[in-house]
This record gives structure tokens, sequence and C-alpha cells, in this order.
């Protein structure tokens, strides 16, 4: 098991700023789970930046681990 926290226990806003331009929105916001929010609910910040952080998850983990695979939900 292994938790997440320690890929973020250095995480800054610096972070952000270097790693955001790396995610396309309109991929983000083609995903099924962020239509029906957007279509029946408000869409915030935090329904954009969780798929990015799972990214980021599972690049770490393939670093770090070398995990080759991810089995997750739709909104991954």
């Amino acid at each position: 098991i292994v938790l997440n926290s320690e890929f973020y226990r250095n995480f800054s806003i610096l972070f952000l700023v270097e790693n955001l331009p790396l995610f396309n929105l309109s991929h983000l916001l083609s995903r099924d789970f962020l239509k029906c929010r957007l279509k029946n609910e408000t869409l915030t910040l935090k329904d954009i930046f969780y798929p990015v952080l799972q990214s980021y998850d599972f690049y770490k983990l393939n670093k770090l681990r070398n995990v080759g695979i991810q089995i997750g939900g739709q909104d991954q």
C-alpha cells in the first residue's frame, strides 16, 4: 500500500504552474463524468484538478514503484 500523501509532501503552487500546461482542458471537459457534472451541477476547480492529480499519482507510482498498469473508474 502506498499513500499518495508522500507524493504531495513538498507540493507547491509552483508544481501547478509548471505542470498544468501539460493538460488539455478541452480533453478533460470531454470526459463523461465532467460533462455530466457540468450539465447537472456546478463544475468546480476541484472537479478539474482531481483527474490531474490522479494522473500525477500514477506517474509517481510508475517512477518510484515501477507500476505499469492502473485500474480505476471512469473518472480516472
